[in-house]
């Protein structure tokens, strides 16, 4: 009568066993989880040339050839101008595979025109927790447009811009080019957020300021543009913003194959130009010896003459290089030229005698190739 128990007590063990050793095959035996290989393309150096839509086309269509199914364009610094965040919205919005928006925060604010790019993303477009989204005349680098264009931009954005999200807050957008016009939100418990214009004045329901009449910034919470539907969420990083974008998509899971910049920073693309204005001084300098023989003088052999144009030749090539190169650079990034000139200082000059200051010294490299050539081709034909 002993042996029931004991039979019990050696089975319990068995089955337990058998049931760890199935769920230890069941999980080691599930599939793993859907990747999508996704692309980072980083915009840090804020929105302020033309070129960066181009740029940032070029790195979609590398995503592309190189198997990405997702792309997130990460934007941060502090410049920005209306006329680029629309540019770089209309390639976000045509972009293939889809991409979303990260507008990161490395201080804790970040324009407010980013979303402008942004909010245009296929895929959605994702804030960095806790940032605050700011607009104000120190950030809007307008002069670095042409005038007339960037005035037209302007006053039909504050009419209208039915491709953006900014499209149902007519006060909102042009408080983003004025915050001094002020600026406030009401926030009714069952209806869409209201933005308007002025003083905020008195309403049965919670009104946020966003900039009071005569401010210099307006100032924007990341949960209050969530709720005006400028932006989908909030997210710590760019690879948090691209799990989100994918679960409400397919499922998956980022796999993250590439972290790229786009394109070449305004200060980076000036300072190009001036060293290419110093490389061919410097050719011509190098050339410049070689030209002192006279091609008239009949002291002088004929082959010393064509040596001597031989010689200069390389300098004069490289020369022609450099400012053609320059020439090049100055028409494909005109913003370039609202920058100081080399020997020119930051502050206390305007864009204008920013742009005369290039043209004089490009037109006085020109010229002086010119004269140099001659004198080359003069000893040449000797």
């Amino acid at each position: 009568m002993f042996k029931q128990p004991i039979l019990q007590s050696q089975v319990r063990p068995v089955l337990c066993a058998i049931a760890l050793f199935g769920s230890w095959n069941f999980a080691f035996s599930a599939p793993p989880p859907v990747r999508s290989i996704a692309w980072v393309l980083e915009m840090h150096e804020g929105l302020d040339h033309a070129s960066q839509a181009r740029d940032l086309e070029t790195q979609i269509s590398s995503a592309r050839a190189g198997g990405a199914k997702i792309i997130c364009v990460e934007i941060s610094g502090k410049p920005w101008r209306l006329d680029v965040a629309q540019s770089v919205g209309d390639v976000l919005a045509a972009s293939e595979p889809p991409s979303i928006a990260f507008i990161r925060s490395d201080t804790g604010e970040a324009p407010l025109a980013f979303l402008v790019a942004g909010g245009r993303a296929g895929a959605g477009c994702w804030i960095q927790s806790d940032a605050t989204l700011v607009s104000d005349s120190a950030g809007n680098v307008r002069e670095l447009a042409d005038s007339k264009s960037i005035a037209a931009t302007e006053s039909f954005w504050k009419k209208s811009d039915e491709q953006s999200r900014f499209a149902p807050y007519d006060a909102l957008r042009a408080a983003m080019l004025n915050p001094a016009i002020g600026c406030w939100m009401i926030s009714p418990p069952d209806a869409k957020p209201e933005i308007r214009n002025g003083a905020s004045n008195a309403s049965d329901f919670p009104v946020i300021s966003l900039s009071e009449p005569g401010a210099q910034i307006l100032r924007l919470k990341a949960q209050d543009a969530i709720a005006l539907g400028l932006c989908a969420a909030v997210a710590p990083d760019a690879r948090a913003a691209l799990e989100a974008a994918l679960a409400k998509t397919d499922g998956s899971k980022p796999e993250m194959r590439e972290r790229r910049p786009v394109g070449v920073s305004l200060a980076a693309l000036r300072d190009r130009a001036e060293s290419l204005l110093a490389l061919a001084d410097k050719s011509m300098d190098e050339a410049d010896p070689h030209l002192k023989l006279k091609a008239d003088s009949k002291q002088i052999a004929p082959n010393r003459k064509h040596e001597a144009a031989s010689l200069a030749k390389p300098g004069l090539d490289a020369a022609a290089t450099a400012i053609g190169e320059t020439e090049s650079l100055l028409r494909s990034d005109p913003e370039i030229l609202h920058r100081p000139a080399p020997g020119q200082a930051d502050t206390g000059q305007k864009p204008g005698q920013f742009e005369t200051r290039w043209r004089t010294k490009l037109q006085q490299a020109k010229d002086r190739l010119e004269k140099l050539q001659a004198k080359a081709d003069k000893l040449a034909g000797a």
